[in-house]
């Protein structure tokens, strides 16, 4: 005999069961209000812990490079081949900017700049990365997270974002082909350099990608609106490439548009390799700070040190000779002396659909056994009849009574609430058979082959009857599944019994009763 234990169900237990789970819901969405940041639709959430505390100064808007292994997360299939579901948001929920380095994408390192809003003094800070939605659209922008941004992925220069200068002499406007700007200076005369139209205050740090230089001084620097400044300049000295720090000052009356000056000591370290990323931080009015693929020089300087506090524009170009410079990227971003550093926390798996299972139907005194679907971090909360409550996964009772049939119903919810998920199942518990009592009416006299068997006291379904010559068989089927059995034309002893079969519970037999 099968239980679901409808009276529990109906009644007020179902009430009370009700009301665990709304109140469970409840407090989980309320929760939501105070708890971490949530994105419906996305998959997975990872929060990253930031640490600000060596540093005094606060951080606004600042600009903090992650490094992250995407190409396990999009190997896994959690991630899209083009990041186009990463998203990164503040502690508010408020979506920050960001950018990912060209060409690092799909990688153990990928290189990821986000625009942080509010790193406090002395503090650590939390956001979240999002990841896992296969219907986003790409946020990613380099405009949006840095200062001053050039991908160069127009068909021109951007006058939007840069002058361009060649002095007296003319010449050609920096080429912009295939994602990379190009500038080519043919003599002494003919220097080339663009200056950002938008001018910045502070300290800030720019950083290019450089893909090649050839004779000339490549420059990348700052100027401000005094006209003067610092760079980082790669020079060809004898046949050794040189990086040396350089002093910059306008000359607009002179062919060259900007004179180029070696500071003081005249340092020349061997460039060694120079492709890549150049660094340059004008960190501090008598301070500079470079550092390109091949070394890194940090010089105390105090030339231009008085118009530090000016607001600035970035410069990169080729000047003094014939020369070639080949740049992928350009941006400026803001300078800190202390960068905070950064860690990864656990990823939490978010909560989209959970299809509840069970060993159901069982037989009365089994283990029952309920199964959930496994999300990373999540947080399971069951309800079910007699009062049965349990926040395990997978949740057994050791020993099931009829009490514990019925509607159990599971609230699943990420381990910060940012989904939740409810789903339910019945649970059947079946009697163990119990073949019964099988008693013949009436007395059979001699002469007479008829009458009448009777089934009582038994626990289950009747499945079938048997009859045999011996008391020991063999048995043969009978078709019937009433609880009597009438017989007729008896000629010799014959023997009978019943199977009674509840649910999944076995089979069991009656006595055997001869007439």
């Amino acid at each position: 005999m099968k239980y679901l234990n409808t009276n529990k169900i109906k009644s007020k237990p179902l009430t009370e069961i009700k009301r665990l789970f709304f109140s469970l819901v409840f407090m989980l969405l309320g929760w939501q209000v105070y708890a971490q940041p949530c994105l419906s639709n996305w998959h997975y959430r990872v929060p990253i812990t930031i640490d600000n505390t060596t540093n005094p100064a606060a951080l606004v808007d600042y600009q903090l490079k992650f490094i992250l292994n995407t190409q396990s997360l999009i190997t896994n299939g959690e991630l899209r081949l083009d990041a186009g579901d990463l998203r990164f948001v503040n502690a508010a929920g408020v979506h920050l900017p960001f950018w990912i380095v060209n060409n690092t994408l799909n990688t153990t390192t990928t290189e990821i700049w986000v625009n942080v809003d509010n790193i406090p003094p002395l503090s650590n800070i939390d956001v979240f990365m999002f990841y896992g939605n296969s219907a986003a659209n790409s946020v990613e922008s380099g405009d949006d997270t840095f200062l001053h941004y050039d991908n160069f992925d127009g068909a021109a220069l951007d006058f939007g974002k840069w002058t361009f200068c060649a002095g007296a002499n003319g010449g050609t406007i920096p080429t912009v082909v295939n994602g990379e700007v190009s500038f080519s200076s043919s003599s002494s005369v003919y220097n080339h350099s663009i200056k950002s139209a938008q001018t910045f205050s502070g300290a800030i740090t720019t950083e290019m990608k450089v893909n090649s230089a050839t004779n000339g001084v490549a420059l990348l620097g700052q100027i401000t609106n005094a006209d003067n400044g610092y760079g980082m300049g790669l020079e060809d000295q004898s046949s050794v490439l040189s990086m040396r720090l350089l002093s910059l000052d306008a000359e607009p009356n002179n062919d060259l548009c900007y004179s180029l000056v070696n500071q003081t000591p005249i340092n020349n370290p061997s460039a060694g390799v120079f492709q890549g990323l150049w660094s340059f931080s004008w960190s501090q009015p008598n301070e500079q700070l470079f550092s390109w693929p091949g070394g890194n020089e940090t010089r105390i300087d105090f030339l231009d040190s008085a118009s530090f506090n000016n607001d600035k524009n970035i410069m990169i170009g080729v000047f003094n000779n014939t020369g070639g410079l080949a740049v992928d990227y350009v941006y400026t971003r803001k300078y800190s002396p202390i960068v905070p550093t950064y860690v990864f926390n656990a990823f939490t798996e978010l909560v989209d659909q959970v299809d509840l299972t069970s060993n159901s139907p069982i037989c009365l005194g089994d283990t029952l056994k309920l199964f959930a679907p496994s999300f990373q971090g999540a947080l399971y909360n069951w309800v079910g009849p007699n009062g049965f409550s349990s926040s395990d996964q997978n949740p057994v009772v050791d020993v099931s009574q009829f009490l514990n049939a019925g509607k159990f119903v599971l609230v699943v919810s990420a381990a910060t609430n940012c989904s939740v998920v409810v789903d339910s199942t019945n649970i059947y518990i079946d009697s163990i058979a119990v073949g019964g009592l099988l008693l013949q009416n009436d007395t059979i006299c001699e002469g007479v082959g008829a009458g009448i068997l009777k089934l009582v006291n038994n626990i289950g379904n009747i499945s079938n009857w048997e009859s045999a010559n011996t008391e020991f068989g063999p048995w043969s089927y009978l078709n019937s599944t009433n609880d009597s059995l009438w017989y007729n034309n008896l000629v010799e002893t014959q023997y009978y019994r019943v199977l009674v079969q509840s649910g999944i519970c076995g089979v069991d037999t009656s006595n055997t009763i001869g007439v």
